[in-house]
């Protein structure tokens, strides 16, 4: 492999491709691919091809880059989802965070994917001050925006789980 950012070795460029390819497959709404369970990427990217045609065309684009990805790296393509937020819908909205987890070869990725257009601009503005007091909670001490708790808890659960 061709180091593509200098200084970097191949090792942690592949790393970084790793992250790359779960983050991808979480841009292919997995919740209305209805991934639940315990389904390999592999699995993942045939479902999606499966469903092509009802893809946006962003979606298409990220899964062909997925499946670039994983053809040249098949050991991705091993890495189990598991932990899907949008399958608990008692504790998290779908339209509002979604989460996973990838694991292989005995290590645990955790992925967060952005939500519908615009719903975390409130990070911006919790950063900047230029949010009401009372839309922010107060969490050990930091003051963050109702998305950001939701991942934070989602992450606490993942720990207490030991997935």
């Amino acid at each position: 492999m061709t180091n593509l950012i200098p200084g970097v070795a191949a090792s942690e460029e592949l790393a970084v491709l790793e992250q790359a390819a779960y983050q991808t497959a979480m841009y292919l709404s997995l919740d209305k691919l209805e991934i639940t369970g315990n389904n390999s990427l592999n699995d993942i990217i045939s479902t999606a091809y499966d469903n092509y045609d009802t893809l946006t065309p962003d979606e298409q684009e990220s899964l062909n880059t997925l499946k670039d990805i994983c053809d040249n790296h098949p050991e991705f393509g091993e890495a189990v989802c598991g932990n899907q937020s949008w399958n608990d819908r008692d504790k998290y909205d779908p339209t509002g965070i979604q989460a996973c987890t990838f694991t292989r070869a005995g290590q645990l990725n955790v992925c967060y994917r952005g939500t519908p257009k615009g719903a975390w601009v409130d990070n911006a503005m919790a950063m900047s001050g230029d949010l009401d007091a009372d839309y922010l909670s107060s969490y050990k001490g930091v003051t963050v925006s109702p998305m950001q708790l939701k991942a934070i808890q989602y992450m606490e659960e993942i720990i207490a789980d030991g997935n």
